[in-house]
């Protein structure tokens, strides 16, 4: 028979083993989850930054795009035609603001302030209808199982409102744009560099391009945003909609964003339109769908005629999958994203690895096709 300090050693024997492995368990589920989160945080800051650094490859490409076209029809050479280029657009973004931000800032001031006013008159006017008032009941039940719009806003602005700040972003962007804009061979060489020998050519001849590619790209965007924004602004000048040369800047801004900006420029003018009277609404709203067929199907085919054409599907779907990943910044960046990735998957995955040169034979028909239907 055994003794009693025989039988009371037994279990405290046993639960020293099985204490331990309970917390060595704890510990390591502990760190693996802690590794995951440190992990998706990680890789969420690397996207980010390296959208803010494509940013500056976009104002690096257009700087670029300027002091080329300067030293070709100037004795200046590269480097001074980059130095005048952004003396150049200091002085005239100086200009801007002496004469229009005033005026602007007013403006401005005034739409945080009538927006408000207009959406109340809106919602007292819809409530005087039996199937608004439906609608806008059944939209309330809605919002009852939706999070917080000031929540969803904050998480959509992302890398704005997180990890850099939008002044942050701000100065990355003008810094290392001008630094790749004066020096872009320099940094050219340093990524061949990690290219092995054999396909050192193909890179560069595929980054060249690239570079290409977006400055046409910017060349489109730049002129589809000036003619939507001097087309919205007179037409609202003309309905006599108030506030209509900030209205036109807005569209003029938003324009740069497919998709999505042509709708967020809209909405404050139909209902600052709808507080003069529904007619006034109906007006503007034509006037947009107006304007936004004009440029979708007229200026911006002619344009990406000779510039650079994104397929409008492919471009809405970069901006939804940045926008769940990113926020609001990879919705900006997702059509010159899609440029990019285009010559990209041409170049590298169609014609070298499958072998297929016909692309551009394809894409030859294809705009031979167009002139002539047009």
């Amino acid at each position: 028979m055994a003794s009693p300090q025989t039988l009371d050693s037994t279990p405290s024997s046993n639960s020293d083993p099985a204490g331990g492995s309970s917390f060595a368990e704890f510990a390591k589920r502990t760190a693996l989850i802690a590794a995951v989160v440190l992990g998706a945080w990680l890789l969420g800051a690397a996207v980010q930054g390296f959208l803010v650094l494509f940013l500056a490859i976009l104002f690096a490409v257009f700087i670029r795009s300027i002091s080329g076209w300067l030293a070709r029809h100037s004795p200046l050479s590269g480097r001074w035609a980059v130095v005048a280029t952004l003396l150049g657009l200091s002085a005239l973004l100086a200009g801007i603001i002496l004469l229009v931000a005033p005026r602007t800032g007013t403006q401005f001031v005034e739409l945080g302030k009538t927006l408000p006013e207009s959406f109340s008159q809106l919602r007292s006017h819809a409530m005087e209808y039996e199937w608004s008032r439906y609608a806008m009941n059944a939209a309330e039940d809605v919002e009852d199982y939706l999070p917080d719009p000031r929540v969803m806003f904050r998480q959509a602005a992302g890398v704005f409102s997180s990890t850099f700040g939008a002044a942050s972003v701000l100065l990355v962007v003008l810094f290392f744009g001008v630094c790749l804009a004066i020096e872009p061979r320099t940094y050219l060489r340093g990524l061949l560099h990690l290219v092995p020998l054999h396909r050192r050519p193909r890179v560069g001849q595929v980054v060249d391009e690239i570079g290409s590619a977006l400055a046409l790209w910017l060349l489109s965007v730049l002129m589809s945003m000036s003619i939507v924004g001097i087309f919205t602004g007179v037409g609202l000048w003309l309905l006599g909609i108030p506030l209509f040369f900030v209205l036109g800047l807005l569209a003029f801004l938003l324009c740069f964003i497919p998709n999505i900006g042509p709708i967020l420029a809209a909405a404050p003018a139909v209902i600052i339109a709808f507080s003069i009277s529904p007619e006034k609404a109906l007006h503007v709203v034509i006037l947009y769908l107006g304007v936004q067929t004009l440029e979708s199907y007229f200026i911006t085919p002619f344009i990406q005629r000779k510039t650079v054409s994104l397929p409008p599907a492919l471009t809405g779907v970069a901006q939804l999958v940045l926008a769940l990943f990113t926020g609001l910044l990879g919705v900006i960046v997702a059509a010159p994203l899609m440029a990019v990735a285009m010559v990209v998957v041409r170049r590298f995955y169609v014609e070298d690895a499958l072998g297929d040169h016909t692309v551009e034979e394809d894409s030859a028909t294809s705009e031979e096709a167009t002139s002539a239907d047009s």
